[in-house]
């Protein structure tokens, strides 16, 4: 990446997400929530020099109004007349309060009608919300800024897993510079359907299946190959970026009716509460439907904590034929429990004791017919989707409490 693709990636987070906290002088006192707003804001250009912090505030602050105004216009076309016509909320209030959050409190507004600030009683406690879409930065101030390579690396995550008797896809073969490297024999193997996954990759991005049809040969991309031909294009397709195949994994059975074929996936956040000791923050489920294969596409639900029992989602004022989809996906997948919660509970409490350095992670489980599997766990996890789904406020969890302490003893 050149430093022009840089800095305009940069630009492109500050003026997208609303990150412009740090252009004001942050408040003599704050509560937990605030500090870490604050945080959020002074780690996001951290490792950046002061040539460059300087002017990216000074461009932010002057801009964000006008873009403020194109963002709300944005979604106020969007939702304002479902919202106008299922809570009775005028237009002209809806707009008024989308600039003057956006103008005064630097909250974005897709977060208006996400969170259902038009709500008085929502609007009253959004406060309490962590607004940021991208915490990256935080959350690499809260974990020390202790390297990621570990777990952004898939090869070195599946090995550490492995070493540390932790369930994980078995990884089969490694692809690199054009090059593959053999784990496990391709006779082994070739029966089985396969998952080729990027070794940095992340949000589901460019996974790819291959089938086994038999006679060892595999559907690839829409193309029948023998092993050795699938082997030879997957290396092709390395000399960009690396790969690792590993073997693909199903659902539990009593998984079957609430997905399709490709794997349902748990997220499980996990943070250090009080005297370290290990806590739950939330958790939710990807359930991919249709032509979806990866469960980042799919429909998520909320998770109850203590029994994995599935919970029903806030519907924000969304398209009508989403909303239908959705209310029908509701009513196969809500009530049901899933099977081996404790125990994959058990797993991620496990695996985070293995990486004492990290204060929060959010872990991918897949529930099979033999048991919970680690499929990756992520630094930055989605603070959007945590306080959504389960409309809860970060700001009214222990989380926010234990993250500040953690970022006043790191200094």
């Amino acid at each position: 990446m050149t430093a022009r693709q840089k800095i305009r990636k940069r630009f492109s987070l500050l003026l997208g997400n609303c990150n412009v906290y740090f252009c004001l002088k942050p408040k003599s006192r704050q509560n937990p929530i605030e500090k870490l707003r604050t945080a959020t804001d002074h780690y996001f250009l951290y490792n950046q020099a002061a040539v460059i912090r300087i002017p990216v505030k000074m461009v932010v602050f002057f801009c964000w109004p006008l873009i403020a105004v194109r963002l709300a216009i944005r979604h106020y076309v969007l939702f304002g007349t479902v919202v106008k016509l299922e809570y009775g909320i005028g237009m002209f209030q809806q707009f008024t309060q989308l600039l003057s959050l956006a103008w005064l409190e630097f909250i974005h507004p897709r977060y208006y009608y996400q969170y259902r600030l038009f709500d008085k009683t929502r609007m009253q406690k959004r406060s309490a919300y962590l607004f940021h879409r991208r915490n990256q930065s935080l959350f690499m101030a809260l974990n020390g800024f202790v390297s990621g390579e570990l777990i952004n690396n898939k090869e070195k995550f599946a090995e550490f897993c492995l070493k540390n008797d932790l369930p994980t896809p078995k990884t089969l073969a490694l692809f690199e510079n054009g090059n593959m490297a053999i784990k496990v024999a391709a006779e082994l193997w070739q029966k089985k359907d396969i998952v080729i996954k990027p070794i940095n990759g992340h949000m589901g991005r460019d996974i790819q299946f291959g089938y086994a049809e038999g006679n060892g040969s595999y559907r690839y991309r829409g193309k029948t190959s023998t092993v050795e031909e699938l082997l030879q294009q997957i290396a092709l397709d390395s000399a960009g970026e690396p790969f690792l195949a590993q073997e693909r994994l199903y659902n539990h059975p009593e998984l079957y009716p609430l997905s399709n074929e490709y794997l349902a996936s748990i997220r499980i956040v996990t943070f250090l509460g009080q005297d370290n000791a290990l806590a739950f923050l939330a958790a939710y489920i990807g359930l991919p439907y249709d032509a979806i294969t990866v469960s980042n596409e799919g429909r998520d639900f909320p998770l109850d904590l203590a029994t994995g029992k599935i919970l029903a989602r806030p519907l924000h004022p969304i398209m009508p034929d989403y909303k239908k989809e959705l209310t029908e996906a509701s009513q196969l997948a809500v009530g049901n429990t899933l099977p081996y919660w404790q125990q994959a509970k058990e797993l991620v409490c496990k695996a985070h004791r293995l990486m004492p350095d990290y204060f929060s992670l959010g872990w991918d489980i897949a529930i099979t017919a033999n048991g919970p599997v680690i499929l990756e766990t992520n630094i930055g996890w989605d603070t959007d989707s945590i306080q959504y789904f389960h409309d809860l406020p970060l700001g009214d969890t222990e989380f926010v409490r234990c993250a500040v302490a953690r970022l006043n003893s790191l200094k």
